[in-house]
């Protein structure tokens, strides 16, 4: 069948079409035959409709079927912030492992400064006092005005 024209849906906001089509598809075809754009946007669209689930399935998928693509590396970072949203020092050390993951792929990447400003937090929360002292250091020199440079100021300066 034709595509279904799922990036063009997704940024119409028509998140819910997208989802209804998948399933019409069958979840496992479009995860084993979508291209690397409409497994994007069905990732997107996932969790955009808090379907974190597919959209932790569809992530998995992306970075199995297409690991040397943009979209490849980025389900990582997408991937720790499912996981970050979820329950438990498990779920927050499983973001940071993808958050890592992330950061060693693409180190210059879109998400590079939200990823490591959530490393810093996350070890923060763990309580995990060196890890978060370097990755505040490595931030502020990253990131000096960035989101997360209040935080990472604040790290810095209680550890002294």
């Amino acid at each position: 069948s034709p595509s279904p024209a799922w990036p063009q849906a997704l940024a119409r906001g028509d998140f819910q079409r997208i989802l209804d089509q998948a399933a019409q598809r069958g979840i496992d075809n479009v995860l084993s035959g979508a291209t690397s754009a409409d497994l994007a946007a069905l990732a997107d669209a996932a969790r955009y409709r808090r379907k974190n689930d597919l959209a932790q399935r569809t992530l998995l998928a992306q970075r199995q079927r297409f690991p040397q693509t943009l979209a490849g590396r980025d389900a990582a970072f997408f991937l720790g912030t499912l996981d970050e949203s979820r329950a438990g020092r498990e779920a927050r050390t499983s973001a940071l492992e993808w958050y890592g993951r992330y950061l060693a792929e693409s180190p210059g990447g879109s998400y590079a400064g939200q990823a490591l400003g959530r490393r810093m937090v996350l070890f923060d929360s763990l309580h995990d006092r060196t890890a978060a002292r370097e990755t505040a250091a490595s931030y502020l020199a990253k990131f000096p005005v960035g989101p997360y440079a209040s935080k990472a100021r604040h790290i810095v300066e209680s550890e002294r």
